[in-house]
């Protein structure tokens, strides 16, 4: 079974912090992905979905590049149309995917 990384968005921009009134900038990516995970008699072939929203800096981390958004948006780029694998972290009370890397056959 395979996951793909076949798109993605960039998200980038400034909030108020709502006590101080600081600006606050944030970098976030979305990812289109489809996989052939949860095939069965009654599915086959690939499905879509999308990750909403994974913070620039976790994505640095899990593909072990620099924090920047060039740096991340070229090894997104570059894995384009290439195996993945996705990678989880509790947040929240819950397990979220913050990142992704890249599936190197052997």
């Amino acid at each position: 079974m395979s996951t793909y990384l076949v798109g993605f968005g960039v998200n980038k921009g400034e909030f108020p912090n709502e006590k101080t009134g600081d600006m606050i900038s944030y970098s976030n990516r979305s990812l289109d992905c489809i996989t052939d995970n949860g095939q069965n008699d009654k599915s086959y072939g690939f499905s879509c979905f999308h990750i909403k929203k994974i913070r620039m800096s976790d994505l640095a981390c899990s593909l072990g590049v620099p924090e920047r958004d060039d740096s991340v948006d070229t090894a997104l780029k570059n894995m384009c149309k290439k195996e993945i694998e996705l990678v989880y972290a509790p947040k929240n009370n819950t397990l979220e995917i913050v990142g992704v890397r890249p599936v190197f056959k052997k």
